[in-house]
């Protein structure tokens, strides 16, 4: 379980951080 609790906190934690550079992208874009 406690491995499980790493996976997912890491998994989110590299969506979050994937979120960023698109962002990014959209107001340069604009």
């Amino acid at each position: 379980v406690e491995f499980l609790d790493e996976v997912d906190r890491y998994i989110k934690a590299t969506h979050y951080i994937s979120l960023i550079p698109r962002r990014l992208r959209d107001v340069f874009m604009e």
